[in-house]
């Protein structure tokens, strides 16, 4: 039988994970949401990269900084691509109302992100059946 603190504490990691978990949907959830909008509703455009982009290796990828035009007017965005550039020339998905909301196409998305939110939980489901095999 447990005592009274290790419930509190067993609640306390419990609240947490959840918490942890919640942030992760909340955050992804949202970028899920900007990039179906665009995807669907997007305007197009060619862009360029610029000269260097940082090479996280697997499953970061590559964080890229571009450029495109819009009616004449020049925007920057940086977007996390899957694989290595093979061009400067990028095709740009961009919001035609507001043309600062872009990302470079097949740039990750939400799905790609799924992979940090199951790690999650596979960690805090390992911690709980440890912690509570350890008090039988």
């Amino acid at each position: 039988m447990s005592s009274p603190d290790e419930r509190i504490t067993n609640i306390f990691w419990i609240s947490l994970g959840v918490l942890f978990i919640a942030v992760c949907v909340v955050i992804y959830w949202r970028d899920y949401r900007d990039t179906t909008a665009l995807s669907d509703h997007g305007a197009k455009t060619i862009g360029t990269l610029d000269e260097k982009y940082t090479e996280g290796g697997r499953p970061t990828g590559y964080t890229v900084t571009y450029q495109f035009k819009v009616s004449g007017k020049t925007y920057t965005g940086t977007s996390v691509l899957k694989t290595r550039p093979t061009s400067r020339e990028v095709t740009i998905v961009y919001d035609p109302e507001n043309p600062e909301t872009s990302h470079v196409e097949g740039s990750r998305d939400f799905y790609d992100y799924m992979q940090i939110i199951l790690a999650a939980f596979v960690i805090a489901f390992l911690i709980g059946g440890v912690r509570w095999f350890m008090n039988r």
